[in-house]
């Protein structure tokens, strides 16, 4: 029989929804609801608009990615540059 734990795990967004003590069944039905959950989703959840990440996805495509610029490299002779030599 499935314990009212598990449906709310299974209905929960993350696992720290998990609102039951630590050392209890209840926490560990939730945990088993919401790894089912994951379990089940489709592949389609995992994968970018062009297909599998891994494969031809460009990461600009992907939502909510941003590119970081380049930092200016350290002039790694700067106290030579301060005495003047």
């Amino acid at each position: 029989m499935v314990s009212q734990a598990y449906r709310e795990g299974q209905g929960a967004s993350s696992y720290s929804d998990n609102p039951y003590d630590k050392y209890s069944q209840e926490y560990n039905d939730f945990e088993r609801g919401y790894t089912q959950k994951l379990k089940r989703r489709p592949d389609s959840a995992y994968r970018c608009e062009s297909g599998p990440l891994h494969e031809g996805c460009e990461f600009s495509e992907l939502k909510g990615s941003k590119f970081v610029e380049d930092k200016p490299r350290w002039n790694v002779n700067s106290y030579a540059e301060a005495r003047k030599k």
